[in-house]
């Protein structure tokens, strides 16, 4: 045999070893760093991952896990579908040459990481991703979540053409660093005696980091809806243009948040939204009180101390709501802080003694008389809700309520400014002023206050 011909068996000898081989001794790597990969995120996404079976193969192995989410401590409240789980069927391909027979392409990596997946009270709600761990390590993956159809006997039948997505994680020492997915809900909708209800898709686009130190992220989420319609009896009711946006940032010990939702259109069946909006943002949150809720032996003596140590001299707290109907309009805008070289708070008196609170109501007089005329004015309540002396009369609802108003303005506490109603506030140095009057509120008595209403059944 030639020098030459020695030379190419040589190399095919290498690659059939390389085929044949290589994907045994990938899978039986792999097999480890899959354990520490479900250890870690089992740990940052607050799971119970369970390995219910693993068999390698030469080119494939086969996995069924059981996930489900941590319980809470038992001193705090019971969690809504605390006990659901998902049963995961994973296939694994091994690399570092891959064959997708989902896609019907070749990669490389060390694994491909075929998953179908069934919520354990109701296993016709399947999910399926195809999950690819490069070379580096990282998660590149593709899901959706199978149409699903129910017929309700009596009731009327549910759509849903379920979700199609992408996601990115990338990795160090198999704990999640960072996190980028885009998800599209596809329309969902339900036909029966009662009426019709028609959902869109809906668009999210969602990255995030994570900061292990503090279990918190630095998020950047918008979902988008773009239209709800329904028709249930005699009544119409609709949604255009929703948009949602929620932005986290940690600086040092410092944690922002950002909250943003705006919308073109609500229709109900007694009053409609046009374009109209709610902000709110949280800054300079103290990171180490956020880390402490987020262990779940949490206890009552931590959540009342919460409250305390996440506010810090430098917190700054804002919200804006704006509200534009066919009947009018309602705005309310607050800001709460501290002063400058304000010392940390050592008590719940020394924050209230210092903060500072404005806000500025209005609404319009004909949206407050709409809401009035919406009031039932021939079902009598009894006059001790507005006045404990008179227990022998009784009044309406719309009757109290006119009435409570009318001693609001007679205090200067709501006022009227041309077809608004209008109220200032402002709390400082243990004073509080509604529209420029004055009314003596030091720290103590909000405390007492509290501590009252805390004691009510």
């Amino acid at each position: 045999m030639s020098a030459k011909k020695r030379s190419v068996f040589g190399i095919i000898l290498v690659v059939i070893i390389l085929v044949l081989v290589t994907p045994f001794i990938s899978g039986w790597m792999f097999k480890d760093k899959y354990k520490k990969l479900l250890q870690g995120l089992a740990e940052d996404l607050q799971l119970n991952i369970e390995i219910l079976n693993y068999h390698q193969g030469w080119f494939t192995s086969d996995a069924v896990l059981k996930v489900t989410p941590i319980l809470s401590s038992t001193n705090m409240p019971p969690i809504p579908f605390a006990n659901m789980g998902v049963v995961v069927d994973k296939k694994i391909i091994h690399g570092p040459l891959i064959y997708d027979t989902e896609n019907h392409r070749f990669k490389f990596g060390r694994a491909l990481m075929l998953s179908k997946s069934t919520l354990m009270d109701d296993p016709k709600v399947i999910f399926k991703d195809s999950s690819l761990m490069t070379l580096a390590g990282n998660l590149d993956g593709e899901f959706q979540v199978t149409p699903v159809h129910f017929v309700f006997p009596f009731i009327g039948k549910m759509e849903w053409q379920g979700i199609i997505g992408t996601n990115k994680i990338d990795l160090k020492d198999y704990h999640i660093v960072s996190v980028k997915s885009d998800v599209k809900v596809k329309p969902f909708t339900f036909s029966g005696e009662a009426g019709t209800l028609k959902v869109s898709n809906i668009v999210m686009e969602m990255s995030g980091a994570y900061h292990p130190q503090f279990g918190l992220w630095d998020i950047k989420n918008t979902h988008r809806l773009a239209s709800v319609e329904g028709a249930f009896k005699d009544a119409v009711f609709g949604l255009k243009d929703l948009q949602f946006d929620l932005a986290t940032h940690l600086a040092q010990t410092d944690y922002n948040i950002e909250l943003d939702v705006n919308v073109k259109q609500i229709v109900t069946p007694i009053l409609t939204f046009n374009p109209s909006s709610i902000k709110v943002s949280l800054k300079n949150l103290d990171a180490r009180a956020l880390q402490t809720m987020n262990n779940p032996n949490v206890t009552p003596t931590d959540i009342k101390e919460f409250y305390l140590k996440v506010s810090t001299p430098k917190s700054v707290f804002t919200a804006n709501t704006s509200l534009k109907t066919n009947q009018g309009d309602f705005n309310l805008d607050w800001n709460l802080n501290w002063p400058e070289n304000t010392p940390a708070f050592q008590n719940y008196e020394a924050l209230l003694s210092r903060m500072k609170f404005t806000a500025n109501f209005t609404v319009s007089t004909s949206l407050m008389q709409f809401y009035l005329n919406l009031l039932p004015n021939d079902v009598p309540l009894s006059a001790a809700m507005t006045d404990p002396n008179m227990p022998s009369q009784t009044v309406s609802q719309r009757q109290m309520i006119v009435s409570n108003i009318e001693e609001l303005q007679q205090k200067g506490i709501l006022v009227i400014d041309k077809d608004r109603y209008v109220m200032h506030l402002i709390y400082e140095n243990g004073v509080l002023k509604i529209n420029n009057t004055s009314w003596p509120l030091d720290a103590k008595t909000i405390i007492n206050e509290i501590e009252k209403a805390q004691q009510r059944p």
